[in-house]
């Protein structure tokens, strides 16, 4: 057999590999975790530096919490595009009890005291749901 031909059949076998992978992580059923929670969290800032300061502290605390703590599933900010003082705070959890017992945004970054002074407003909404996707790929 000359290399093309081993290379094609290699290149065909890793293919394979691949789709059959993605194909069986698509179509098995998701498992749903009763007591999985999603948190949004909507802060509203009264200047832009502060707004610049939040974002520096979080995305050292999220790449730390997203690491190391497994019942975390998604921990992600975005600034709203109309109002650049307005940020979101986007989570997922697996189990309800680690948010409730370990892991609070606000109170990490020293944002819960009414001295900090830096939020003109804060909504949070918690959901319960075991709909969707809540284990890690």
């Amino acid at each position: 057999m000359n290399r093309t031909v081993v290379g094609y059949i290699v290149g065909a076998a890793v293919a394979g590999a691949v789709v059959s992978d993605l194909l069986a992580k698509f179509l098995t059923p998701r498992k749903c975790n009763p007591g999985a929670l999603v948190v949004t969290q909507s802060l509203t800032f009264k200047d832009a530096a502060s707004v610049e300061a939040f974002k520096a502290a979080f995305s050292t605390l999220a790449d730390d919490c997203f690491s190391k703590v497994l019942d975390c599933l998604s921990f992600e900010l975005s600034v709203d595009a109309a109002d650049p003082l307005k940020v979101l705070i986007y989570e997922r959890h697996s189990r309800k009890g680690h948010f409730k017992d370990r892991h609070d945004i606000l109170k990490a970054l020293g944002l819960d005291k009414a001295e900090a002074g830096v939020l003109e407003s804060l909504t949070r909404t918690f959901i319960e749901s075991d709909l969707g996707h809540m284990e890690r790929w």
